[in-house]
C-alpha cells in the first residue's frame, strides 16, 4: 500500500514493473586462485573461437590461467619481481599472420615483457623473442597497445617518451625492422597510457599532457605529433573508448 515514491531511503531493490523487489542474488563460480593476497590485473582470452579462458595476475610474482570455468589453474609465470612494480597489464595480442596463436602479453615497468601463446600449459608464458634494445634489465616498458596491427610499447625508464614498434607480422620482434618515436621528451615525466583511435593514436603522459600522432600516411616520416590537452593519465588504465570518444 506503500506509493512508489514514498519511500525515504531504499537500499539493493528493483522498482521494475512498479513494485519494490529485492535485487538478484550471486553465487561464486569456480575456486579462488592458489597463492598471493589479491589479483593486480585480469583478462578474458578467447584462444580460439570456442576456447575461453581467464588470466589473471595476483600481487605474489604470479600468473595463472584458469580452465574456462574458474574451477583449476594453472601457472603460466612465476617468479617474477614485484616490490617496485606500478601495476601488471595485460594485453591482447598475436594471430598476426594466417594460423597463427593469438596471444597474451604482459609487462610492468620492470619485469620483461612475456607472452601466452594459445593455450600452453604450466610455465608458458615467456619472455617476448627479440624486444628491442632498450628494454633491457629494469627498463621495461609500462604499457602495450595494438594499432595499425602492430604491437607498441612505450613508458621504461631509459627512454620514457618513446613508442617502439613491433612487425605486424610479430607482435613479439622489435629488431628485424627496429623502428621508434619520440613524443615531446620535454614535456611531462614518462609515456603512461595510448589507445588506437580513427587513424591515429592518442598518448598520455604523466602527469599531464595528451598528444594525437597521426598515422593515416603510409610513410612514417610524414607523421604529425600534435599536442591535443592538457590532462595526462596516472595509468594505462585510465583512458578508456566510448563509442565515438576517448576519455
Amino acid at each position: 500500500m506503500i506509493p512508489i515514491g514514498g519511500a525515504v531511503t531504499l537500499r539493493n531493490i528493483t522498482m521494475e514493473d512498479h513494485t519494490w523487489r529485492t535485487g538478484g542474488g550471486a553465487s561464486v563460480l569456480g575456486v579462488p586462485v592458489a597463492s598471493g593476497t589479491k589479483l593486480m590485473a585480469g583478462i578474458d582470452f578467447w584462444v580460439d573461437a570456442l576456447t575461453q579462458r581467464t588470466v589473471v595476475v595476483d600481487d605474489s610474482g604470479n600468473v595463472y590461467k584458469d580452465d574456462g570455468t574458474g574451477n583449476a589453474w594453472v601457472a603460466v609465470a612465476s617468479g617474477l619481481t614485484t616490490g617496485t612494480v606500478r601495476k601488471p597489464q595485460l594485453v591482447l595480442g598475436g594471430s598476426e599472420t594466417t594460423g597463427a596463436n593469438r596471444k597474451v602479453f604482459y609487462c610492468d615497468g620492470v619485469n620483461g615483457v612475456r607472452r601466452l601463446s594459445g593455450d600452453g600449459g604450466a610455465a608458458s608464458m615467456i619472455a617476448i623473442a627479440s624486444p628491442p634494445a632498450d628494454w633491457s634489465g629494469t627498463n621495461q616498458p609500462l604499457g602495450l597497445v595494438v594499432h595499425q596491427g602492430y604491437m607498441w610499447g612505450f613508458g621504461n625508464a631509459n627512454s620514457p617518451h618513446t613508442l617502439y614498434r613491433s612487425l605486424q607480422t610479430d607482435h613479439e620482434n622489435y629488431t628485424t625492422t627496429p623502428y621508434s618515436l619520440t613524443v615531446f621528451p620535454g614535456e611531462g615525466q614518462y609515456i603512461t597510457a595510448a589507445l588506437s583511435f580513427k587513424g591515429g593514436m592518442i598518448v598520455w603522459k604523466f602527469p599531464e599532457f595528451a598528444y594525437f600522432i597521426d598515422t593515416t600516411d603510409p610513410t612514417p616520416a610524414n607523421w604529425q605529433i600534435k599536442r591535443i590537452g592538457r590532462a595526462g593519465a596516472g595509468g594505462f588504465g585510465c583512458p578508456t573508448l566510448l563509442e565515438h570518444d576517448a576519455v
